[in-house]
């Protein structure tokens, strides 16, 4: 049961990260394409508005206190590791 929570954890943090990096990647993306050359004002609004929102952060939540990466998944592993030992001292 346990290895399955932390298979769950570590999943949620994977698309987490996912999420993140391919939106910076779709940024760099929109930002690298010769939007400045555009001459038809509809396009070139259309790419600014891309733009402007990709600089955003997306990711998934967790409940406003951050999103879910690696850094999430290792503090959580690290926190519950530290419990569990501290827990196992007292109960001995």
């Amino acid at each position: 049961m346990l290895l399955t929570n932390v298979s769950k954890m570590w999943l949620f943090c994977y698309c987490g990260e996912l999420v993140v990096s391919k939106s910076a990647e779709f940024c760099n993306g929109v930002y690298s394409n010769r939007w400045y050359q555009l001459w038809n004002r509809r396009h070139l609004r259309d790419v600014l508005f891309m733009l402007g929102n990709a600089q955003r952060n997306y990711g998934f939540s967790i409940g406003g206190f951050g999103y879910l990466s690696y850094q999430v998944f290792t503090v959580v592993m690290k926190t519950a590791y530290t419990c569990n030992a501290f827990l196992h001292r007292i109960m001995n």
